[in-house]
């Protein structure tokens, strides 16, 4: 029998040993996706922290400056890699629709951010997991366990705990009054909404083994000329402002946003769209810790509340998909001893 085994090929050997890995990577990817898109929640809250320093600068061109640092990042690594940016009419379609969305998302998050209660725009901002469950389940044709829609209500318990919009708690004395919000909610919206699309279009572009590389380099050409039109039809293009120190911001706008771009797509490539919008609410975690840390601020109870809800949605979220991927790998290889015996 020994002397069998070590007569064995070599490439059976390789193939096993090919196996193992495979089933490795598979048995990793719920905690590598989950890892993900915590990550690139945190860089996310990270990179609204730079736009808020930017005083000067208005949102387009942050624009501007934001999808040309994504260009250039992006550019050298595709000649390196000899990856090809043209395919089908189909897939470039989408590769199009994925840079309006993801501009349009950008800037319409920023003027309800600009022009309306903090509370009501984050609130409105976080629904996004609501609009990708009912996007995927109509394009994608993903099941919603009932897990994930019990999840779904908590998180955005929470998140409303933490916002307290207006329009629910009523205004404080802390909070100034805004005659009109109803064209900035609307915005808001329009950016969840513009959010959700991109999740999806993403999730499909994964399936379509399209590297991120090649859908960061179209989401800069399409944001670079979104941007540059509505800079030119908002308040006509105003930079350099050689010495302001809003332009070192707006260049770490743009490195955190493209490796916020990098995590969600890898992340998309491993689990579905709406799992990936849910975690990403642990964002707002993050906006907590940078608002203790940076500004002395400390939350109230009910914000720690809401915190503490999202964290344990995550929490579920990651073992629920541990377990359901530890489930399938066994039954993969119960089929597998099947097929050998």
């Amino acid at each position: 029998m020994e002397q069998d085994q070590a007569l064995q090929p070599l490439n059976v050997i390789d193939r096993n040993t090919g196996q193992q890995r495979i089933k490795l990577s598979q048995r990793c990817r719920p905690v590598a996706g989950i890892f993900l898109c915590v990550f690139s929640a945190l860089t996310l809250v990270a990179c609204n922290l730079f736009v808020k320093l930017c005083l000067v600068i208005p949102a387009f061109e942050i624009g501007i400056i934001q999808f040309a640092i994504q260009l250039v990042v992006t550019i050298p690594t595709l000649i390196y890699s000899n990856d090809n940016v043209i395919f089908s009419p189909k897939i470039t379609a989408l590769l199009v629709l994925r840079g309006f969305g993801g501009a349009t998302s950008m800037v319409t998050r920023f003027y309800a951010s600009q022009n309306m209660p903090l509370g009501d725009a984050t609130v409105l901002l976080f629904t996004t997991p609501v609009f990708v469950a009912i996007l995927a389940r109509i394009f994608l044709k993903e099941r919603l366990h009932w897990i994930y829609s019990i999840l779904l209500v908590l998180c955005l318990a929470g998140v409303t705990l933490i916002a307290r919009p207006t329009f629910i708690f009523g205004h404080p004395d802390t909070v100034p009054e805004y005659n009109n919000i109803l064209v900035p909610s609307l915005v808001a919206l329009l950016s969840t909404v513009a959010s959700a699309c991109n999740t999806v279009v993403l999730r499909v572009l994964g399936k379509s083994k399209i590297n991120s590389r090649v859908i960061i380099f179209h989401l800069g050409i399409v944001g670079i000329i979104y941007s540059t039109l509505g800079a030119h039809f908002d308040k006509g293009i105003q930079f350099p402002f050689c010495k302001s120190i809003d332009y070192v911001y707006a260049l770490v706008v743009g490195i955190l946003m493209t490796i916020t771009q990098k995590c969600m797509n890898e992340a998309l490539r491993m689990d579905r769209a709406f799992i990936v919008s849910l975690v990403r609410t642990s964002g707002i975690v993050f906006g907590f810790l940078f608002q203790i840390i940076i500004y002395s601020l400390v939350p109230s109870a009910l914000s720690f509340g809401g915190a503490s809800m999202i964290i344990i949605c995550n929490i579920i979220i990651f073992f629920f998909n541990w377990f359901q991927y530890r489930k399938n790998s066994n039954c993969n290889d119960d089929v597998d001893k099947i097929i050998v015996k």
